[in-house]
């Protein structure tokens, strides 16, 4: 049944009439709720929320509660918040609630009155940074790299490394679209430390997390420094890379492939690898390739060892198959195809044959040929020595008596 005319426009009459009447909506069917707010926090220790309402709003003396959600996660927490004069205000425990390093926290406010309605805030956000420090900036995108002790050429020296590992990084896969990497360098392996700690993790030396885009290295000044930006900041930004290639499907990579394609990131490969593996092969001491598809040893040696064979092995499927191939086999196993199949599907050929073809052309030879295959720049040293020793022996003959 139809309305009568009569009935629609007497009721088009009271709408518009109604806050002449007193009938206005409910206080939460208002406009977005405005709070004025300010976030303040101890690394690793408390969090502050503070919020303050328009006098308009705070006259009806509303219930304020805080949600916040870090970045990545799918938990969102909350708090009711208590009202200190003109404001309201809630302490975090961050023992109880740990926040990861440099997340970006996303939070806003509701505000519960008392016809039972409801209002909710636009939400902003905020970096949890190590406020310890005081840290230094310097930005060329995708890149922003911090650091906290030392001077301008330092940082340019971070983000002149980062910029050539990305592009060193389309050589071994194609990249997945660019996005802001945030590299945090610390000047004592023990700032390190304490901040993963006091954030929840175990500590070691360098730390990635990919879902968040954050790089944590430890740079000690000395002699050793530039070497280790090179390897570090290469190495963490490679398993950004495959995080980001493959998003969550990354976890089902095997360690040997993961880790294998960081330490051949490094600008400067570890020249303990070759004689590990000679002398692993020599006493027939080799780790299994199956055994690292999930985590390697963790005594120091193993561990060791077990890089040695990521890195090489994963240089000669390289060498054999490509970038295409390497591409092919990262999909395939993010596909969760087992750690033995996967490369059947993708390359040709299981593991295990795979392995064999590895050690027979990689180790059962020569050490001397497997130096100058994986570190030609010795080749090189060798013949620069050569020539003048030659010569000096050919003076030393020709000058006897």
């Amino acid at each position: 049944m139809s309305r009568s005319p009569f009935l629609m426009l007497m009721t088009l009459l009271l709408v518009l009439a109604a806050p002449a009447l007193g009938m206005a909506a409910p206080l939460g069917q208002q406009d977005p709720l405005q709070v004025q707010s300010e976030v303040s926090y101890t690394f690793g220790n408390q969090m502050d929320f503070w919020g303050t309402l328009s006098p308009e709003v705070a006259a009806h003396s509303p219930e304020l509660t805080v949600f916040w959600q870090p970045q990545g996660e799918t938990t969102i927490w909350q708090a009711p918040m208590a009202r200190e004069e003109s404001r309201y205000h809630v302490a975090i425990g961050l023992t109880q609630t740990p926040l990861h390093p440099f997340t970006e926290v996303r939070y806003w406010f509701r505000a519960t009155f008392a016809d039972g309605s409801v209002a909710e805030s636009t939400p902003q956000t905020f970096r949890y940074a190590d406020n310890r420090f005081t840290w230094q900036t310097l930005v060329s995108e995708p890149f922003q790299v911090h650091w906290y002790e030392g001077d301008l050429d330092f940082g340019q020296a971070l983000l002149n490394e980062a910029q050539a590992a990305l592009q060193r990084s389309v050589g071994w896969m194609s990249l997945p679209p660019e996005s802001t990497v945030h590299i945090y360098a610390y000047t004592d392996p023990a700032d390190v430390q304490s901040a993963l700690q006091l954030s929840g993790y175990n500590w070691v030396a360098g730390h990635t997390d990919p879902a968040l885009n954050v790089i944590l290295v430890s740079l000690p000044p000395g002699l050793d420094q530039q070497y280790e930006i090179g390897r570090q900041v290469p190495h963490e930004l490679m398993h950004i890379l495959v995080y980001h290639k493959l998003e969550p499907r990354a976890a089902l990579l095997p360690t040997w492939l993961d880790e294998g394609l960081a330490s051949n990131a490094e600008r400067t490969p570890n020249p303990d690898y070759a004689y590990l593996l000679q002398q692993a092969y020599a006493n027939d001491q080799l780790l299994p390739l199956n055994s690292l598809c999930h985590g390697f040893p963790r005594d120091a040696a193993g561990a060791l060892l077990a890089y040695a064979e990521a890195q090489s092995f994963t240089a000669f499927l390289h060498a054999q198959y490509g970038r295409s191939g390497l591409d092919a086999l990262l999909q395939t196993y993010a596909d969760g195809v087992s750690c033995e199949r996967a490369p059947q599907l993708a390359l040709g050929r299981p593991l295990s044959q795979l392995e064999h073809a590895w050690v027979q052309e990689r180790l059962a030879q020569s050490p001397w040929a497997t130096l100058r295959e994986d570190y030609p720049y010795l080749t090189v040293l060798f013949v620069l020595l050569l020539v003048p020793l030659g010569l000096g022996w050919k003076l030393a003959r020709h000058s006897r008596p």
